[in-house]
């Protein structure tokens, strides 16, 4: 199980412009992954509460990372866009939505996991109702 003070673990994803995108691509910021997939209606359904937070919180170094954990790029771009969801949305293809499943202990989706702006992990398995409460605990920390 991750805990607090874990290297956060990697990854290699596309995102929907098909371009390779990897955790390091968010360093020196504080990176809420938000793992889903396209039949969780919950996951859609908080799409406002996940903008509030980009909204809120983006420009003090806030960056909400959404990976899809199908290779659906299409599914998943249709709903990013009927939503208008906000931050990065990655997808995952090959073996590595087994990889992500495994290293960040996911079983059920939606699945959050804040991460520190030096790449390590703040929570893993956060409850939507702590997001906040983690977010502005941590936002000011450099």
């Amino acid at each position: 199980m991750l805990k607090k003070g874990d290297k956060a673990p990697n990854f290699y994803l596309k995102n929907l412009e098909n371009e390779s995108v990897s955790l390091s691509n968010f360093a020196d910021k504080l990176v809420l992954l938000n793992f889903w997939n396209t039949h969780c209606e919950g996951c859609i359904a908080r799409t406002p509460q996940k903008n509030a937070l980009v909204e809120k919180y983006g420009k003090q170094g806030f960056e909400l990372v959404n990976i899809c954990l199908e290779d659906a790029p299409e599914a998943c771009q249709q709903i990013v866009k009927e939503n208008n969801a906000l931050g990065s949305h990655l997808i995952c293809k090959g073996k590595w939505a087994q990889n992500l499943l495994d290293s960040y202990w996911i079983t059920g989706v939606a699945h959050y996991t804040l991460i520190d702006r030096n790449g390590l992990i703040i929570k893993n398995r956060i409850e939507p109702d702590s997001i906040v409460y983690y977010i502005e605990k941590y936002i000011s920390v450099k």
